[in-house]
């Protein structure tokens, strides 16, 4: 049974503790932040448009020398205002139990011989005189699930990217050729700082809420956070519908790398999930998916949606099979003396009654 536990805990960590370059990050020049682990669950109640998009990173941020950062920041567009709260480290653990492999023990029944009395795991700046930042409005500042958080709307991309700059979000040429799409579609640019001074940074849950026309992902990248990571990528999004199940596709309807792991109707005995919604009817046809990207390099050029799936199909990833012995002991030494004394009987027996 322990060895069923032990597997069991090495599929959920092995799901989830692969190194990856954040998605949008802003740090100091000559700081560098990675992220060992991502988990994100979208929640869509489709009747109100309204997306809960919950996020929690493991970031590994490493200064000149190998020191600890100061601090760092990194930018989450959205289509429209988003609301921010902290939110329970639970559904994170509900979402792992629930959708993970089922672990089934196999018992391998072999023979074992022996004796019966023996037996016994930022680069840099971008130019602050090219605009002044007279198009940026803050919308929103607070601090929220240990983050310093500031909501920007910009008419202009490079004035969004010096008021960055200058409030302490070093810009580089490919974070600020990032922003400039969501910029001229009128998206909202969040801004979050992390308070450094230790090189392992881990952020809480964190709820934004917002209205858009279909369920999303901030999948894109600036450029050198596709080309300059290292090794291996993953990256585990659950997507909650009160629509029932959706489909993983880029913007363009182009077809998603990443593989759908479990579909089902949502069946959770723990309030957890269920109470992400703003009523009690949203929950009650909803779908809970996990889907799974392990592309390397990854191509974030664009975001990835959600929409609707027309044929509902059940998917979820075949058991884990761990293999337990259950040996059948055979005392050799207690055969042998049986065997001995056998042949002992039968001489002593063959002297008595002689032929």
């Amino acid at each position: 049974m322990r060895n069923v536990l032990a597997t069991a805990i090495l599929v959920l960590l092995a799901s989830s503790t692969h190194e990856a370059r954040a998605c949008a990050t802003a740090p100091h020049r000559d700081d560098r932040v990675g992220i060992h682990g991502e988990e994100a669950l979208i929640v869509w109640e489709g009747a109100t448009h309204t997306e809960h998009f919950v996020r929690r990173g493991q970031f590994e941020a490493i200064g000149k020398d190998g020191q600890p950062v100061k601090d760092f920041g990194f930018l989450v567009p959205t289509p429209t205002k988003p609301t921010l709260a902290e939110t329970s480290d639970q559904i994170f653990a509900e979402l792992a139990s629930g959708t993970r492999p089922k672990v089934v023990e196999v018992v391998d029944k072999e023979l074992e011989l022996g004796t019966a009395c023996l037996s016994t795991l930022g680069r840099q700046a971008a130019d602050k005189s090219a605009v002044a930042p007279t198009a940026v409005r803050v919308l929103d500042s607070q601090r929220v699930a240990g983050l310093d958080a500031v909501v920007l709307a910009a008419d202009d991309a490079q004035a969004l990217a010096t008021w960055l700059t200058e409030h302490g979000y070093p810009m580089r040429p490919a974070l600020a050729a990032w922003l400039t799409p969501y910029v001229q579609k009128k998206w909202i640019v969040t801004a979050f700082k992390i308070a450094g001074g230790v090189t392992d940074v881990a952020t809480k849950a964190l709820r934004m809420t917002f209205t858009t026309d279909r369920p999303f992902y901030p999948y894109r990248e600036p450029e050198d956070a596709r080309t300059d990571g290292k090794g291996p990528r993953s990256l585990d999004v659950w997507v909650l519908s009160s629509d029932g199940p959706v489909q993983a596709l880029l913007e363009g309807d182009a077809p998603f790398a990443g593989v759908e792991k479990w579909a089902h109707p949502l069946k959770s005995p723990n309030a957890t999930l269920p109470s992400l919604f703003s009523t009690p009817a949203s929950a009650s046809g909803a779908w809970l998916q996990h889907f799974r990207d392990e592309s390397t390099p990854r191509p974030g050029t664009v975001d990835l949606f959600f929409p609707k799936r027309a044929v509902p199909r059940e998917i979820e990833p075949a058991p884990v099979l761990v293999h337990r012995r259950d040996p059948i002991f055979v005392p050799v030494d207690v055969i042998v003396i049986a065997f001995v004394g056998v042949v002992l009987v039968v001489r002593l027996v063959g002297r008595k009654n002689p032929a």
